[in-house]
């Protein structure tokens, strides 16, 4: 679709009819399309619920667009098609009004489409950014708490054993927050430089 920032598939499923709401255990091809509808519904980051504005609304529409809607009103949206045809006809709930004669509402659909996608990536990514600081402040304070415990150690003459082992677990933090893992010979330029221990 031609959503400016984003790439989207469309992916167009078989109508969902009357007789897959009836009819659970059939095996028949329509069937085994229901199921394959169904189940690109539940995987979809967005639904579009499609229902003819022209004709009255069968069971089955109004099956699907409130299991939909219950499931995740975030994630689906209404659309009334071939409002051309029947602009005053009646409609059980709120929706984009379209026509692909005309062209009416296409836009409006692609705006509601970029403005849904948008909203979920910026929740998701939240969420991550959230999680990802509470780590490394939590990692950070080990850092300076096993940086005290160390110069504590060198103040006190404790040895120089202590000192590693504190300066290898603030290394160890400070590595988990920079994605970097630090060896032996970091603490041999630390005790090079500084001297501890002689």
């Amino acid at each position: 679709l031609p959503i400016p920032g984003l790439d989207v598939v469309l992916c167009d499923t078989a109508g969902l009819d009357d007789d897959c709401v009836a009819s659970a255990g059939h095996s028949s091809i329509d069937h085994m399309a229901q199921q394959a509808a169904m189940q690109q519904a539940q995987y979809a980051d967005l639904r579009l619920v499609c229902c003819d504005a022209s004709s009255p609304l069968s069971d089955a529409d109004r099956f699907w667009h409130h299991r939909l809607l219950a499931e995740s009103p975030s994630r689906t949206l209404a659309v009334w098609t071939k409002c051309d045809v029947s602009a005053d006809a009646s409609r059980e709930w709120e929706g984009i009004l379209t026509s692909s004669e005309t062209g009416k509402g296409v836009d409006d659909v692609l705006a509601a489409i970029r403005m849904r996608l948008v909203e979920q990536q910026r929740q998701q990514s939240g969420g991550m950014v959230e999680s990802t600081a509470a780590r490394c402040q939590d990692s950070l304070r080990r850092v300076a708490d096993s940086l005290q415990s160390a110069y504590q150690a060198a103040k006190s003459n404790w040895g120089e054993e202590l000192v590693t082992a504190d300066l290898r677990v603030a290394l160890g933090n400070l590595g988990e927050v920079l994605g970097v893992v630090y060896t032996e010979d970091v603490l041999d330029r630390v005790f090079n430089r500084f001297c501890i221990g002689k």
